[in-house]
């Protein structure tokens, strides 16, 4: 009797560990599956927001910090052919023998807005002095409201694809917005690349004999 009951324990307490062994392994199967799973869902989504990021700041419009360029001073700057806002036509050409500032800006350039009242009061303030403006990758009706909120009164032209045009790639525009200081020869003497302060348009128009 004792040897059968020794017996039948044993057997019993072989399937109680074979068992715990199957519960075991299955248990490990179905942790390493969801683990599998898991990471099947978590790479490909860490790579869609990595990839998502990377091209919401590749198209969102940058404005550089303010910098005075010397890659361009010294040049003659470049003549272009525009029509300005009220439909008439302007070029640089005919502005030579006086100081110009030429600023590109956008309407919907937030440097841009931050910059204008400045440069606003600064046409007003330097009477011998040809502010222009060009407006840059912009819609007609929104670089008018931009000028007439900013009272703008020089002249402004809308930048274009004609041959006579493009003057964002004649002067290898980076970003609005950017401001050229030509003197009365049309050289360029002065480059800010991004919002101008009082200061710097002091600065530039020193250059020009503007001041």
């Amino acid at each position: 009797m004792a040897q059968r009951s020794v017996l039948r324990y044993s057997q019993l307490s072989s399937r109680n560990v074979s068992g715990t062994q199957v519960n075991q392994n299955h248990s490990f199967l179905t942790e390493d599956t969801m683990n599998s799973s898991i990471r099947k869902f978590l790479i490909p989504a860490v790579v869609v927001v990595l990839l998502g990021g990377l091209l919401a700041a590749l198209l969102t419009p940058q404005a550089p910090a303010n910098t005075s360029t010397a890659t361009v001073t010294g040049k003659v700057a470049p003549d272009f052919t525009l029509a300005t806002l009220d439909g008439k036509k302007v070029s640089l050409a005919e502005f030579k023998g006086k100081p110009v500032v030429l600023n590109f800006f956008a309407s919907w350039c937030g440097p841009c807005k931050d910059e204008a009242p400045m440069i606003s009061a600064a046409a007003q303030d330097f009477k011998d002095v040809i502010f222009l403006g060009i407006a840059y990758n912009d819609k007609l009706d929104k670089a008018k409201e931009f000028r007439d909120t900013y009272s703008l009164s020089f002249p402004i032209a809308i930048d274009d694809d004609s041959d006579a045009g493009r003057s964002s790639v004649k002067y290898a525009l980076f970003s609005v917005p950017e401001t050229y200081f030509i003197d009365r020869a049309g050289v360029i003497q002065r480059h800010n690349a991004g919002p101008i302060t009082r200061a710097d348009l002091e600065a530039g128009l020193k250059t020009i004999g503007g001041l």
